[in-house]
């Protein structure tokens, strides 16, 4: 993919997630905690990001990713994109835990299967991102 228009996703997703950040947050609208599954889209925005990351990270680093080894490809991408995702599940683990323990940090209701479907949709976004790049590779 040419370099300008992977800049142009990225400034995108980018825009989005701060803007979807900035909406959430308690100093604007407060939405993480007024509206049920704010953070879904956001956790889907982000796979987006990383994948995007990484597959320009890839392409300037190693070789591009070829359209030839597409499921290869597609799986180093969405596995990248999912242990990122389990560290950010550990990240938020952990204000938890210190809003438990301590009564600092953010609250959240730390579930399985919350973290299960943050983790989900990380996937899906990592696997979006791949599936953008490709698209626009096989149209040009």
């Amino acid at each position: 993919m040419k370099p300008a228009r992977l800049s142009g996703l990225l400034v995108a997703a980018t825009l989005l997630i701060v803007l979807g950040h900035a909406l959430g947050m308690k100093e604007l609208m407060n939405l993480y905690y007024r509206v049920p599954y704010y953070d879904s889209p956001m956790h889907f925005l982000g796979g987006i990001w990383i994948g995007l990351i990484i597959i320009a990270f890839w392409d300037r680093f190693f070789e591009p990713l070829s359209l030839e080894r597409s499921l290869s490809n597609a799986l180093k991408v969405a596995g990248i994109v999912l242990i990122i995702g389990l560290f950010w599940e550990l990240f938020e683990f952990s204000l938890y835990s210190l809003h438990v323990q301590f009564g600092i940090g953010i609250y959240q209701n730390m579930e399985l299967a919350d973290t299960l479907k943050d983790m989900t949709l990380d996937l899906l976004g990592g696997i979006t991102a791949f599936l953008l790049v490709s698209r626009r590779n096989i149209n040009n």
